[in-house]
Parts: C-alpha cells; structure tokens; sequence
C-alpha cells in the first residue's frame, strides 16, 4: 500500500509504436489517448493533437513559401531550384517529425506488470520480452510512496517534470510547453525534433531571404512572372510645330 492507502502501481512511458516501443496498437487501427487521436499506419505510429488545423495552416506555409521561392524567385537558376527543394524537403521533414510524434504520453501498464510493494525502479534498457531482440522498451516504475504527484484525471502518478495538459488531457513526461502549432504539447520524445525544426525552419528562411535579396530585381524590371524584361528608354518627343511656336 502507498501513501494514503493506495495501491502501488507501475506505470511505463513508452508509446504505442509497436515493437520498437512496448504498445499494443495494432497496424491500421486507432485509439484516443486523452485528446490525441493515434493512428498506426501500417507500423508507423503518429499522434494527431486536438490543434490539428493549426499543424495544417503551418504545412501549407511552409510549402507555400517553398513554392514561391522555386518558381519565381530562382525560376531558371538549377542551384537556386535544388537549393529550394532541399530547404524546403527538411523544414517539412522535421516539422512532421515533431507534429506527428509521441510527445511523451505516460501510459499506465497491463495490469498484470502491476505488483503489489513493488520499490520505486528505472528501466531504461529492458527487453521487450523473452528472446525479442526487435527493439527495447523504455519504462518508468514509481510508488506513490517514493515521490511523485497524483493526477486525478488520468488516475496515475506523475514522475518527476511530467504535466497533465488540459488542451490535449494526458500527463506528459518532460513537458515543456503545449503548442498549437504544433497540435499538441512539447514533451520528452519530441523535444529534439521540435527544436530541429526551429533550427532548420529559421536557416531556411534566412536562405530563401539571402537570394531574393541578392538576386531579385527592381519591381520595375518584373513582368507578371517576376522575370526580368528588358526597359527601353523614353523617346525623345519631337519639336513643336512651327505655328503652334509662333502662337506662343
């Protein structure tokens, strides 16, 4: 018995990925974890956050501006056009990487994991099971006598920096913020992405505004297209009539 009379349990942080990660969710089926919805595509796992449409407007963006700059900026230049996709492939890769990603969701396990008296213990490199040399689980055991908060709306102890989030209502292991763009929080398993792609997002950016700085023309030398046309000069108007001078 724990503190305040109740049970000791286990409780593990590993995701739904499968064999490399401990879960259960099978290919090609789904389940709601608080307010992420989690889909295995065909052994792919991905967490849709309920700020999905915010994720949307952020791929369209970046694609958009991916877009804009290959065609019209460097239209004819082959190092600017690969420089562009290149660009654009990895903001678009790491942004899926950390929007499509467990955060860190804190699962309670099976029941029969649960052990009764069981101290408070790290596994960071158990098998998954007997002679399965496929992947490795990464759990978290903890009593509620040995430390740690009670979350009443998941029913679980919380280990140390992990948070119940109201928007997507899961606890979080190492949750750093919730972000919309993002849909859903920022936690341990996707913070190396989510930084990723700030750094990858913002080069990009300073890329795509180092060329159209330097190679870009005058809004006066663009046709429809943003290519550069040829300006002739104003011709010289001709002299006056003769009796339109002397009238004047």
């Amino acid at each position: 018995e724990g503190a305040e009379g109740m049970p000791s349990e286990v409780y593990s942080s590993f995701g739904l990925e499968g064999s490399e990660e401990g879960g259960s969710l099978e290919p090609w089926h789904s389940r709601w974890m608080g307010r992420i919805f989690v889909y295995n595509i065909g052994g792919c796992v991905v967490y849709i956050g309920p700020h999905w449409y915010c994720s949307l407007i952020m791929l369209i963006f970046i694609l958009g501006v991916g877009y804009f700059h290959i065609s019209t900026l460097a239209p004819d230049d082959t190092n600017d056009i690969i420089g562009g996709v290149v660009v654009t492939f990895l903001s678009t890769w790491t942004f899926l990487k950390c929007a499509l990603g467990n955060p860190g969701v804190l699962l309670k396990s099976p029941p029969e994991a649960l052990e009764a008296g069981q101290e408070c213990a790290v596994d960071d490199a158990a098998p998954l099971a007997s002679g399965d040399t496929a992947g490795r689980q990464r759990s978290h055991r903890f009593r509620h006598r040995g430390g740690g908060r009670r979350c009443e709306a998941c029913n679980l102890v919380q280990p140390r920096e992990c948070v119940h989030c109201n928007y997507c209502e899961v606890c979080v292991e190492g949750h750093d913020h919730h972000c919309p763009w993002m849909g859903k929080c920022v936690g341990k398993q996707n913070l190396c992405a989510f930084y990723s792609f700030l750094v990858v997002s913002f080069s990009s950016l300073g890329y795509i505004f180092f060329i159209a700085l330097f190679t870009a023309v005058p809004l006066s030398g663009l046709d429809s297209n943003y290519r550069k046309i040829p300006i002739s000069p104003t011709p010289e108007l001709p002299p006056p009539p003769a009796s339109f001078a002397g009238h004047s």
